[in-house]
């Protein structure tokens, strides 16, 4: 992570491989901006496809699937892990569908499945899941509206 963090933006062929090098599974055509920041890496899969802005946090101590042709914004923090008031820690997959989008800022919790062409307003805290073809905002996050033949 501190290698891909530091490289220049025109070594493209050595952010590509320590991309590869990182994570557990990515797809062809796959775009990560910097700075990254991750607890393990080989616990996410990254579609095909798939544009990951800069400033994404991922606490992925358990498992982040992400779709194919995913568009993260700037500052996302996907995090698997919640503690309890007691001290215990929980650790919930993360699933984001092919084609969802995720706003700048946007923070997805323990558990969640944000569905295929789903879209995330910017700054939403992601609780629980959205279905496919949805638009949700908020804190917490919440259905808006569907997206149609218009969209």
């Amino acid at each position: 992570m501190y290698e891909f963090n530091m490289s220049r933006p025109s070594e493209i062929e050595k952010r590509n491989a320590l991309v590869r090098q990182m994570f557990g599974s990515v797809g062809e055509d796959v775009w990560v901006n910097q700075p990254l920041t991750l607890a393990v890496g080989s616990t996410v899969t990254i579609g095909e496809g798939t544009y990951i802005n800069s400033g994404l946090i991922l606490v992925d101590d358990y498992e982040i699937t992400i779709g194919k042709g995913v568009l993260i914004g700037t500052g996302v923090t996907l995090c698997t892990t919640e503690r309890r008031a007691e001290g215990t820690m929980y650790s919930f997959p993360i699933t984001i569908g092919e084609g969802a989008w995720i706003g700048a800022g946007a923070i997805v919790l323990p558990g969640v499945t944000i569905g295929s062409y789903a879209v995330i307003g910017a700054g939403s805290i992601v609780n629980k899941d959205i279905l496919d073809y949805t638009v949700a905002v908020g804190n917490p996050c919440r259905p808006i509206r569907k997206i149609d033949e218009r969209d």
